[in-house]
């Protein structure tokens, strides 16, 4: 099933969280509890994610997420008055732990809600809350807001580095970025199905990988039989199948990206239907040059964000696992750095392929 994706639901922030960068490994965490609400903004447009977390704001947290899941705490003992409840924001939620014995206040009878919370403390609370006979109520299934935030898509889990024999069953689908990971990641038991300039609309259709079967030509030479994407995946069986497509299709238009998704989804099924085994690595667009970006209308740091916007609803569509290679090579500004692209603003430097090996070897399921 493909689907239209509306511009105006995508959006490369946090719901305006202006201190939340993409790039930051805790954007999608901050995202996914801003959105459920189970963490707040310091402001209407700020989370301040290095402020430290104070006493009473763990505790609203953590009611929030047993609320959000279904969860009711024990009550295992009564709730003692603490002596500057006057203090407390939300003196329900903090009674709430402290009845379940999760949270205790200080010495002196006072909660002390405004001190920051130490490490100490942090695990001493996750502790007593792993320990707490919480009853799950009937409930609606939560639905996390994903759509429309950047690293809300399936994400392929950060992991222990992986020994280059895992990709000794993948192939990788995909242009020229891809032609130059069988040249450079060092991984000659994979397969590679890579043509410059291509789109995912026309991997679809292009015709000319080498099959199995071979015919004799006129002038008797053995000669195998050209075919589809789908053509070479039904003759072999992988147990990886890496995709990276979109960057020869960057538009404005809402048409460019949505003929990317629609042809992302196709594809998908395509490996799906002929690999059902195989776990399927969608890598995203790697961020553009910052001279290449300011002078084009289609090579640019607002396309490919939107673009991978869309390659994430393909991974939550598909079931597909989401590998953030824009995160892992931009700047602080969304460019690719100088010194990892070649003069057209878009290809790696060769010596750079190494950061897209390691990311991919350390993000394995």
């Amino acid at each position: 099933q493909t689907g239209y994706i509306r511009n105006d639901l995508m959006s490369a922030t946090v719901d305006g969280l202006a201190d939340v960068p993409y790039t930051a490994y805790y954007a999608p965490y901050v995202a996914w509890a801003y959105r459920c609400g189970i963490a707040s903004g310091t402001s209407s447009n700020a989370f301040s994610p290095d402020k430290p977390i104070t006493r009473e704001e763990i505790c609203i947290s953590l009611s929030r997420y047993c609320e959000y899941h279904g969860l009711v705490l024990p009550v295992v003992c009564e709730a003692t008055p603490f002596s500057d409840e006057a203090l407390l924001t939300d003196p329900e939620a903090v009674y709430e732990l402290q009845q379940a014995g999760i949270i205790q206040g200080r010495d002196d009878g006072s909660f002390d809600p405004a001190a920051s919370v130490k490490r100490s403390e942090v695990a001493a609370l996750f502790q007593r809350y792993g320990n707490a006979d919480v009853t799950e109520i009937e409930t609606e299934e939560p639905v996390d807001n994903y759509s429309g935030y950047p690293l809300f898509a399936k994400l392929a889990p950060y992991s222990s580095k992986a020994d280059s024999s895992y990709f000794d069953d993948a192939c990788f689908i995909g242009h020229s970025l891809v032609v130059g990971m069988s040249s450079y990641l060092g991984l000659p038991n994979a397969d590679y199905y890579a043509v410059s300039g291509i789109s995912a609309s026309t991997m679809l259709t292009y015709d000319r990988f080498p099959l199995e079967e071979t015919y004799e030509d006129e002038d008797g030479n053995t000669v195998n039989e050209l075919g589809t994407i789908a053509d070479v995946l039904a003759e072999n069986s992988y147990g990886k199948v890496y995709i990276m497509l979109g960057v020869n299709e960057l538009g404005p238009e809402d048409d460019h990206a949505n003929m990317y998704y629609n042809s992302m989804i196709d594809l998908v099924e395509i490996v799906q239907e002929t690999q059902p085994g195989a776990i399927i690595y969608l890598i995203s667009i790697t961020p553009i040059g910052r001279d290449r970006s300011e002078s084009s209308a289609n090579f640019n740091r607002e396309n490919a964000l939107h673009f991978n916007d869309m390659l994430q609803q393909v991974s939550l569509d598909t079931g597909a696992y989401y590998i953030d290679a824009f995160g892992a090579f931009c700047d602080s500004s969304g460019y690719m750095p100088a010194d990892c692209v070649t003069a057209d603003g878009i290809h790696l430097l060769a010596a750079k392929y190494s950061v897209l090996k390691e990311l991919l070897l350390t993000h394995t399921v």
